[in-house]
């Protein structure tokens, strides 16, 4: 549902709408997010007030509501208390579903996990994904997804539907279309169909060509390190 609310937001001009998918897109973002994350759940550091989130969202014009976004609602609406929130909703069991065979799929994973191991030992920003989401999942689900989950998704929604004044808030399905979207946020109706979202298929193919491809991505930086060997050899040995 994020991400079909991250197109419908970049149809209508909106730039750069934040989205999880960012953190693997951005890495470098994911060491702000655990620093913020690490203040919020654990007491470390520096809350997150408007300065240090302008850090990580401050060229974006609008924020999906995913991870690593979802765990700041109430810090976030302080820090920009004059936005517009669109809150999406549906029903619980297919959220917990559609998490359960995506983003928790894809934290429970020892796949990821050796390839965070190895991003680490390369010195890649891409090693602080994993620990970023490894933390939002301890935090917002207290470490257990399947139990706490659709607590968690009941809670968070009752709180930023009491936080937003009414001026400023949207509940909105994406069955909806474009109509209350448009009309909430002052925009003409596009002719094209709303977008739609990911299947779990396409999320894990989204995701791993981000990590192997995407800036600093773990092929982009095996490549950058057999070129280094590469020029050393070179040197050593074609001029010798």
């Amino acid at each position: 549902m994020a991400s079909a609310l991250r197109e419908a937001l970049r149809t209508l001009g909106y730039a750069n709408p934040y989205h999880g998918y960012s953190c693997l897109e951005n890495p470098d973002d994911c060491v702000h997010w655990y620093l913020a994350l690490s203040a919020k759940y654990d007491g470390i550091g520096k809350p997150f007030g408007r300065k240090e989130f302008d850090t990580i969202i401050g060229e974006c014009q609008a924020l999906c509501g995913d991870f690593p976004v979802a765990c700041f609602g109430p810090e976030l609406i302080k820090a920009y208390p004059e936005a517009k929130v669109i809150l999406t909703y549906r029903d619980v069991e297919e959220w917990h579903q559609s998490v359960g065979r995506t983003v928790h799929y894809l934290v429970s994973s020892r796949l990821w996990a050796a390839g965070a191991r190895v991003a680490r030992a390369l010195g890649m920003q891409s090693a602080w994904v994993r620990p970023t989401w490894l933390k939002i999942w301890e935090g917002f689900f207290e470490g257990d997804f399947q139990n706490n989950g659709r607590r968690a998704f009941c809670e968070h929604y009752m709180l930023i539907k009491q936080l937003v004044p009414a001026r400023n808030l949207l509940i909105f399905h994406v069955r909806e279309g474009w109509r209350p979207l448009c009309e909430f946020l002052g925009q003409p109706v596009p002719s094209t169909p709303f977008p739609r979202g990911n299947d779990p298929q396409s999320y894990h193919r989204r995701f791993v060509t981000l990590m192997l491809y995407g800036n600093h991505g773990l092929l982009y930086m095996l490549a950058s390190i057999a070129g280094l060997i590469f020029l050393v050899w070179m040197i050593l040995f074609v001029r010798a």
